[in-house]
């Protein structure tokens, strides 16, 4: 859907996150994404996922435009709409938060405790759909390890991966705050009011 996305090679940091001792890795070079819950963590994930609502013209929806469903935003500026890729990220996030469910989901009753478990197993699949129909067939040779007898692989290669600085650059055009009163009308219930932290579970 975006024009002129573009492709760069990058190689993936395949350092652990955790060294054997339970400690953080220190040589790990991205770490704002990882680790035990921490205002940088929640910070760096509220900024990789905040262009993730848009407003697109009805030429933009495609097959989607006779779709009546599909919301019209109530001051005629166009549809509300997301890429995929950030229902991507947040079943990524939501995978993180399931390692630290003492942290992000305390005290769950029974009920609460299958929600939550209902959701991540359509996020695992989800995501399992992604990475297949987004196969990247970068070579990972095997390797032997000075450590132990097994085969060992590691990532070294690069990976022909889409420019994320022009995908947020279109989407931070396109974007907008669904919070905005009045801009989600309901045909039915009428006018729809959130907190901005509820956006997340629009995704089934």
């Amino acid at each position: 859907m975006i024009p002129n996305a573009g492709f760069e090679m990058q190689a993936f940091d395949f350092s652990k996150i955790y060294k054997s001792d339970g400690t953080l890795n220190p040589q790990k070079k991205i770490k704002r994404f990882t680790g035990p819950p921490r205002a940088e963590l929640t910070d760096a994930w509220r900024e990789l996922q905040r262009y993730s609502d848009i407003r697109v013209t009805e030429e933009e929806l495609a097959s989607f435009a006779a779709d009546e469903t599909v919301i019209r935003l109530a001051d005629g500026s166009g549809a509300y709409a997301m890429l995929a890729v950030y229902h991507g990220l947040h079943c990524v996030e939501r995978m993180h938060h399931i390692l630290y469910t003492e942290h992000y989901y305390p005290n769950l009753t029974e009920h609460e405790a299958f929600l939550l478990k209902q959701h991540s197993e359509h996020c695992l699949d989800y995501l399992r759909q992604y990475v297949q129909c987004n196969a990247d067939t970068t070579l990972i040779p095997m390797h032997w390890s000075p450590l132990g007898p097994k085969p060992s692989a590691y990532d070294s290669g690069e990976h022909q991966c889409v420019s994320w600085e022009r995908i947020e650059e279109w989407m931070s055009k396109h974007s907008f705050d669904p919070a905005t009163p009045g801009l989600l009308v309901h045909p039915k219930f009428g006018k729809f009011s959130m907190c901005p932290c509820s956006k997340t579970e629009f995704f089934g």
